[in-house]
């Protein structure tokens, strides 16, 4: 193994290069040339095929170069065969390809939880550094392992466990070695560190055991915690750049004899600890030394300057060999044990500046056995460092010299005499003028006198520590106004003092929790502006307390300041704009007074958990910004003198067990604007189900002028809730707000109020009002309002949500006519008795109407899916679907279903039910113990199930328009039990399908007939006309449809004796006068056509109609004398003559039509 001491950087070029090839092991006798195998990653992922194609099964020395992925890190880190072999790696030419991928799992043997489990490091290769912490239960009692994902691209735990890896050329681009890079690394005895690196982290060497040498960069600012911890290290000589090194970052590193400390700013603690540092150790640029930071080695020399600032508890304990130390000014804390046992420290410079020395700072030094103690007290310059009984003169008398600034917290009175502790025999204490702090410590109790004592703090006193007075008899008038800073248990159970005023200078105060707790005998608390905070319990257990005067507003509460107290009265300054959550609880006040309400200048809040008083009755509140926080079980009205803007959880939450409210009343005498979430409704949860037992919030009525936002949940379970009065209306009701509030019949709906699901869901509500700012009724907005009976819509609502109606017993109207959808189970067990959609309805949800008994119900053929349960039980009604002129789903190719059970237990007495065209889908007990005879089905069924008419015993025809037979499913588990046994009647098919329906596997079951198709409509191809006696017509009848099955016609003549018919329609003219010919259906649609006949007798030539044509009727001849060719046509419409002008002979008698180029005659030859 080479061994090298750790270098400075600003040694000669060509030494850093022997250094280089040294770590990397590239010597002329280490490794030969020929063991150097250089791999090229030109696509990412493929480290491992390239690493393992190489020859021969042993890689001593590796250089890699190109993008590698966490699937190459995995490999380098991780991986088996050739690359366990690796001794030196070269990575300086690597860059990475990061892909979020994990490269790397390992548990660290270092860590010691509070719980019993692991730590586990993941690790994954990402451009996004992060670090996620989660825990995981590990069955053990208590157990749990802390997993801990780290995310970057430092190859943080790239190496971590490895025990064959020796030297390491980290890559160049890295500015930082990650967090356990080589943990663990027990081989490594070199890495080269890029000189950009700034950071090394947490564990980066840890136990590397082996790593005697590293040259740091000259950027390096930090080093992390146990970064070198357990290495091999003999040297350190660190950049001036460094500013902090780590807790534990060298610790137990035993071969380490030099560092070179001189510009690190923060030295973490134990840092050094447990090394063998010699010599003279230069802190210089030090300005806070972790405790135990050194301590344990065998220093001699200490060299500070005036940036120290503290000094942490036994930093430079056991060092044997210090002979002396100027400690600088600028000092101000040395920590407990901080030179302990350094067995020859005989000379220390004490700074003026010092404000405290801990517990047995300089304990077991010749320096602090020569000291000599002043009537009882041992001073370390102008501190008071701890009590002396061997220099006592009078065991009664405690008094501190003048000059003296500080009474340390390693002061205390528990130390034995001759008479028994000192604590139970002095009865006077006396304080120097020149007195600035009384350190106290959480360790003991300075002034712990158990004889009655009164005392007199100085003026100018500022700092009051830890359990400074805590247990003591001391009396004392006054806390002098210079007070900033009361410590936690300052005066605690101190039961001699009587009345505490505080917070009454211009400097800031600071109150710790419990300072002064159990002062039985304190009858009264003045606090006022300048304090800026109050510790938990800082008041609590004065049970002498009468009055509280409180006048500020505190930057932090620590909750139940008051605890345990009963004051008649607390009075509230109007300079108070904030009682802080939990201020009061626990204080049992009978009066809480608002004090000078019109002299307020700000809105004032109370936050959650402030009060919680039993003998609190009524409160009158000022004008509130922030309103919340009276647990009070006996308190019934609240009053707010004012607007209110946020109102959240008043009156406090109960947990299982407790007492109920009893508050009745709160009343807004102006605008609130908003009732947050839960304000007034907090159920229990048991198994995951809310219990909340009857009468648990006794809230009846809530009035103010007007409300912006009534919150989610906000009066849930309320069941004593009655009256909701805001006159001025309410702008929006949140999810389940007034949930189960029973006893509510009456709610100021207005036009502009909105509102979500479950607002109003099982309350006693008999009406509500649907405003115009609403597009839709929110889900379970109404359900189960068991009482309302009228709703009116705004014409914006087109929708209504699942379940918005449900269970609504006794609503029985709603208007439907502009709504587009309903959905599921909206209107679920009304009263409705009439069911009106409007032609654009789109949707209907799942049991829409279940159990709706309504007389009429009217669909529009527009709605093509009605979906299961729709109108389930709906018994006794009519069902019609009517045309629609806004056809809303005419894609016949579409599913247009009828669900299951969609008109299922539907006991009407209908003697047809008519399915509407478009519908191709019918599904499973569709029409189950349906009562009507017959029902028709639309030529667009495609698919039936089985036990569509289950139970429809009265059916007694089926009539199927389709042409092609439906396909029937679940066919072969239902037939022949359910329909083959309930159907005996007659399936009706188009006439040309008879043959499919007969042959097919289910329809055949059926007897098959066709469809019988009724006329719907005729029509005469004539009017009227006009004949002559012994003319002929013939009128040809128009039937609609043109399929239909019966077309015979019966044809009367109302007067036989002008104009005769017979069974085609053929009409004959007899003699003059007038009659109707009509066509009758003979199917029994009982339909008419009418033509009206007039018959003239006419002899000769109808001058008239003659024109300028020369025609003469002789006997059966016509005459007739024209220039041009003529035609004479006959009634059928055929030309008996064509030619020149002539006599035409022996005509038979009939009317005859002459004509001559574009002039036409008629005549009648008899």
């Amino acid at each position: 193994m080479i061994n090298m001491v750790v270098k400075s950087r600003c040694r000669q070029v060509c030494e850093r290069v022997l250094v280089v090839l040294a770590l990397l092991g590239f010597s002329v006798s280490a490794v030969a040339q020929s063991d150097y195998i250089k791999v090229m990653v030109e696509v990412p992922g493929t480290l491992m095929e390239k690493v393992m194609e190489l020859d021969g099964s042993r890689i001593n020395s590796l250089a890699v170069e190109g993008a590698l992925n966490s699937a190459d890190l995995e490999f380098l880190g991780n991986g088996t065969g050739k690359i366990l072999t690796v001794r030196n790696l070269d990575m300086s030419n690597v860059t990475v390809a990061a892909d979020e991928g994990q490269y790397k799992a390992y548990t660290l043997s270092d860590y010691s939880g509070e719980v019993l489990g692991n730590k586990i490091m993941r690790f994954y290769l990402s451009d996004n550094p992060r670090i996620e912490t989660e825990t995981k239960d590990i069955g053990a009692i208590g157990g749990m392992n802390i997993i801990v994902s780290v995310y970057g691209n430092n190859l943080a735990g790239l190496f971590a466990g490895n025990t064959t890896l020796e030297k390491v050329v980290m890559p160049s681009f890295i500015k930082e070695i990650g967090t356990a890079t080589f943990y663990e690394c027990t081989s490594i005895n070199g890495v080269d560190i890029p000189e950009q690196v700034t950071k090394i982290a947490d564990r980066a060497f840890y136990h590397a055991e082996n790593l005697s040498s590293v040259v740091l960069p000259e950027e390096l600012t930090s080093i992390g915690e146990s970064a070198f911890n357990k290495t091999a290290l003999t040297s350190v000589i660190l950049p001036q750049s460094v500013e902090s090194v780590g807790d534990y970052a060298f610790f137990n590193v035993a071969s380490l004899r030099q560092v070179n400390l001189s510009g690190v700013s923060y030295i973490g603690a134990d840092c050094f600890g447990m090394c063998s540092i010699e010599g003279c150790v230069d802190l210089s640029g030090a300005i806070d030394i972790g405790y135990g930071a050194f301590s344990g080695n065998e220093i001699n020399e200490l060299k500070f300057s005036g940036r120290l600032r503290s000094i942490g508890a036994g930093a430079f304990s056991k060092l044997f060999s210090l002979t002396g130390v100027d400690l600088p000014e600028g000092l101000e804390y040395i920590g407990g044990n901080a030179f302990e046992r350094c067995e020859n420290l005989a000379s220390v410079t004490i700074p003026s500046t010092l404000i405290d020395i801990g517990y047995r700072a300089f304990w077991g030094t010749p320096w602090e056995d020569n000291l000599k103690g002043e009537n009882g007290v041992l001073y370390i310059g102008n501190i008071a460092y701890k009590y002396d009984y061997a220099s006592v003169i009078d065991e009664k008398v405690l008094t501190f010299k003048e000059g003296t600034r500080v009474i340390g917290s390693s002061f205390d009175l528990d130390e034995y005499t001759v008479n028994g502790y000192a604590r139970y025999i002095i009865n006077e204490i006396n304080f120097p003028s020149t007195l600035k702090r009384i350190n106290g410590s959480s360790d003991n109790i300075s002034f712990g006198v158990k004889s009655n004592c009164e005392i007199q703090l100085p003026d100018g006193l500022e700092y009051i520590g830890d359990r400074a007075f805590q247990n003591s008899a001391i009396s004392l008038d006054a806390i002098p106004e210079s007070v900033t800073y009361i410590g936690n248990y300052a005066f605690n159970k101190c039961e001699n003092i009587l009345e505490m005023n505080l917070g009454f200078s211009s400097d800031s105060i600071y109150i710790g929790y419990f300072a002064f707790e159990g002062c039985k005998n304190i009858s009264e608390v003045n606090l006022g502006p300048s304090i800026r905070y109050l510790g938990c319990s800082s008041f609590g257990g004065c049970s002498a307390l009468s009055e509280i005067s409180y006048d500020c507003n505190p930057d932090s509460v620590g909750g139940n300041v008051f605890w345990g107290t009963s004051p008649y009265r607390v009075k509230i300054s109007p300079e108070v704009v904030v009682l802080k959550e939990g201020l009061f609880n626990g204080c049992h006040m009978t009066k809480l007074i608002f004090e000078s309400v019109e002299n307020r200048k700000e809105l004032l809040s109370i936050e959650p958990g402030c009060f919680s008083s039993s003998n609190l009755v009524s409160v009158t509140l000022p004008p509130m910004d922030y309103f919340s926080g009276f647990r009070c079980d006996n308190l019934k009205e609240i009053i707010v003198e004012g607007d209110c803007n946020i109102i959240d959880n008043p009156v406090g939450t109960h947990s299982p067990g407790t007492s109920d409210d009893n508050i009745e009343s709160i009343i807004v005498k102006g605008k609130v604007g908003k009732i947050c979430d839960r304000s007034f409704g907090h159920p229990r949860y048991i198994n995951g189900s809310v219990v909340a037992p009857v009468g648990w919030c006794s809230l009846k009525r809530f009035s103010a002028q007007q409300c912006d936002t009534i919150g989610n949940q906000a009066f849930y379970l309320n069941r004593q809730l009655e009256s909701v009065d805001i006159p001025g209306g309410i702008k929006h009701v949140g999810i389940e707000a007034f949930y189960e509030c029973e006893s509510l019949s009456n709610f100021p709906f207005n036009a502009e109020m909105s509102f979500e699901k479950g607002s109003f869901q099982s309350t006693a509500l008999s009406e509500a009002v649907i405003g115009d700012w609403c597009e839709s009724i929110p889900a379970r907005a109404f359900c189960k309002c068991e009482s309302l009976k009228a709703i009116t819509v705004a014409p914006t609502v087109t929708e209504v949500e699942d379940y918005a109606f449900s269970g609504c017993l006794m609503l029985n109207n709603i208007d439907f006519k502009n709504i587009k959808s309903i959905g599921e189970r909206a209107f679920n067990s009304t009263a409705l008795t009439t069911i009106d959609l409007p032609d654009g309805l789109y949707n209907l949800g799942e049991g829409a109407f279940y159990g709706v008994r309504a007389r009429e119900v009217s669909l529009p053929t527009s709605l093509k899916n009605i979906p299961k349960h729709a109108f389930m039980e709906s018994q006794g009604a009519i069902f019609t679907w009517r045309s629609s002129n806004n056809m809303v789903n005419e894609d016949y190719n579409s599913e247009n279903a009828i669900g299951n059970h969609a008109f299922g237990l539907y006991i009407g007495n209908l003697e047809e039910f008519v399915v509407p065209e478009g519908i191709n889908v019918i599904d499973g007990y569709a029409f189950r113990q349906g009562k009507f005879k017959t029902i028709r089905l639309p030529s667009t069924l495609t698919s039936l199930n089985a036990t569509a008419f289950n139970q429809c015993k009265n059916m007694q025809s089926i009539y199927c328009n389709a042409v092609e037979p439906p396909y029937v499913t679940d066919a072969y588990d239902f037939i022949p039990n359910e329909i083959l046994t309930t159907f005996t009647g007659t399936v009706y098919v188009p006439a040309e399908s008879v043959a499919k329906y007969r042959y097919s596997s289910f329809w055949g079951h059926f007897n098959i007939e066709p469809i019988s198709v009724a006329i719907e409509s005729i029509k005469l191809n004539h009017n009227e006309v006009t004949m002559r006696p012994g003319d002929e017509l013939q009128l040809i009848a128009e039937i609609m449809p043109s399929n239909a099955t019966n077309q015979y016609l019966n044809w009367y003549s109302t007067d036989e004796s002008v104009v005769s018919v017979d069974g085609s329609g053929n009409i004959a003219a007899l003699s003059s006068g007038e009659a109707e010919v009509i066509a009758v259906t003979t199917d029994g649609s009982g339909l008419l056509a009418y033509c009206f006949v007039k018959v003239d007798e006419i002899n000769g030539i109808d001058i008239a109609e003659s024109g300028v044509l020369n025609v003469t009727v002789d006997g059966h001849d016509l005459i007739v004398e024209s220039d041009n060719d003529i035609v004479v046509i006959n009634m059928s419409g055929f030309a008996v003559y064509s030619g020149p002008a002539t006599r035409i002979r022996t005509l038979q008698s009939g009317v005859y039509f002459v004509r001559s180029g574009c002039q036409v005659c008629k005549v009648v030859v008899k």
